[in-house]
């Protein structure tokens, strides 16, 4: 009897294994298109133009052990901030695609990632041309959400 439901449970995890495979390999994440890109670079650049961190629309957790998470993400979004009295105009922006699953603060996840190329703008200053990197991470609905942005060094 014990054998039978050994051999039982076997099975039920062979077979949740394939479907799950199986539904990831029909199902998987949404693409990431160059307009959603777009629409949502444009809404970042708005955003980081505030001056402040708290506008920037990037995905936050909500409870109590997310307030550290939560100020990482802010110390990143000032660093990507333009200067006071600065502002952004969105160039263009470079689809960098899928990067893999490297490990962050939320734990280990597929990304996606795409470059912001920007002008900073300040008064009796040239131009200054940066790049911000989004990184989008999955979420429900097999949908990529921007979750924090980088700077290159």
């Amino acid at each position: 009897m014990a054998a039978a439901v050994v051999v039982l449970t076997a099975v039920a995890v062979f077979v949740l294994r394939q479907w799950s495979k199986e539904d990831t390999e029909l199902y998987g994440m949404k693409p990431y298109t160059a307009k959603q890109q777009q629409d949502r670079a444009r809404t970042l650049i708005d955003e980081l133009n505030t001056h402040d961190p708290k506008r920037v629309g990037l995905l936050r957790g909500t409870d109590a052990r997310s307030q550290i998470d939560n100020a990482r993400l802010d110390r990143l979004i000032q660093a990507a901030m333009p200067l006071p009295g600065c502002s952004y105009s969105l160039d263009s922006i470079t689809d960098r695609g899928e990067q893999g699953e490297p490990q962050f603060w939320w734990g280990s996840a597929p990304i996606y990632r795409y470059d912001m190329n920007v002008t900073e703008s300040c008064p009796n200053k040239p131009p200054l041309d940066r790049v911000l990197g989004v990184v989008a991470r999955p979420t429900e609905g097999a949908h990529w959400t921007d979750a924090l942005i980088v700077i290159d060094q």
